[in-house]
């Protein structure tokens, strides 16, 4: 009888039905029979030993285990870490403490590596800062998360960070107060210009990697209001000129000339002398038109008074 006992009620049905061999069997079958009842007697014992030191190492690791549920994943750095020094070193003799520990060894591996990963990723964060509101979003999120890293190497870390967000946040809202494209005036660019200097110097300790990106973009900016003045002030030359070559009030238009655009370009300037020049030629012919008028007028008078006398 060729019986594989699988447990140890399988076991003790098998020595049963072993005591119930034909009384008449073989010798040779006898002791056959014999020794296949002593190994599954043995097997019987093993599988109670084992059974019984399975429930010994259940009731040995309930503290183990009721100390391994209570452990949390969501705790401070430091606890994480001294938590899974613990995890490692605890002696387990039962498979399901054994299994609960490996379980939870993983959970604090993996919220320790989170929080070391987040803390380790500031830097690269921080250098792709290019508006107040990446800084003040980072700043948001480093201070909601400073308190896991309490008395441990990386808190210097977090805190030289918030200082350095806070900072960042301050000059590009300093840079973005510039009035870089208001100006209408020299004189308010002059005065767009000292400020942009003055941010731009202003570094407070600040290492920020898109500080000089943000600054070029805002003297480039600054430049094209300039152009844009600068071209709106040739659209007003081209239509004096325009005006002057039909113009019938030279006075009025010589008038307007007086208002020149203060962006207008030096080359532009000798244009504007020569039509000022011609604007005025015309205003000076149209008063001698008007002198000889009025003197015609004074002959006519004159003249029609005298046939009047007759």
């Amino acid at each position: 009888m060729r019986v594989r006992a699988q447990d140890c009620r399988q076991l003790q049905r098998f020595l049963v039905d072993l005591q119930r061999c034909p009384e008449f069997l073989p010798e040779g079958q006898k002791a056959d029979l014999q020794a296949i009842v002593e190994q599954a007697e043995q097997r019987s014992l093993a599988s109670r030993e084992q059974e019984r030191l399975a429930q010994e190492g259940i009731r040995k690791d309930a503290d183990t285990m009721s100390y391994l549920r209570g452990m949390s994943k969501d705790a401070p750095l430091k606890n994480l870490r001294e938590a899974l020094e613990c995890v490692v070193g605890a002696q387990c003799l039962s498979e399901q403490a054994r299994s609960l520990r490996a379980q939870k060894e993983a959970e604090l591996r993996l919220a320790i590596t989170s929080l070391e990963t987040f803390v380790a990723g500031i830097g690269s964060r921080f250098d792709a800062v290019m508006t107040s509101s990446d800084a003040a979003n980072l700043h948001h999120e480093i201070t909601e998360k400073r308190l896991f890293y309490r008395e441990t190497p990386e808190a210097a870390v977090v805190e030289a960070a918030l200082t350095r967000c806070a900072q960042a946040e301050d000059f590009i809202k300093a840079l973005n107060a510039v009035p870089i494209n208001k100006f209408r005036t020299t004189a308010e660019y002059d005065a767009c210009a000292a400020e942009l200097t003055r941010v731009r110097d202003c570094t407070d300790g600040l290492s920020l990697p898109s500080r000089s990106k943000l600054v070029c973009a805002a003297e480039r900016k600054m430049i094209a209001h300039v152009k844009s003045l600068e071209e709106h002030a040739c659209d007003w030359l081209t239509q004096m000129q325009s005006r002057a070559k039909n113009s019938q009030d030279p006075d009025r238009l010589l008038s307007e000339l007086r208002a020149v655009p203060e962006f207008l370009p030096d080359e532009k300037k000798p244009q504007l002398v020569s039509l000022r020049e011609q604007v005025l030629r015309m205003a000076d012919q149209d008063v001698c038109a008007r002198i000889r008028q009025m003197f015609r007028q004074i002959a006519d008078t004159q003249a029609m008074s005298h046939l009047r006398c007759r």
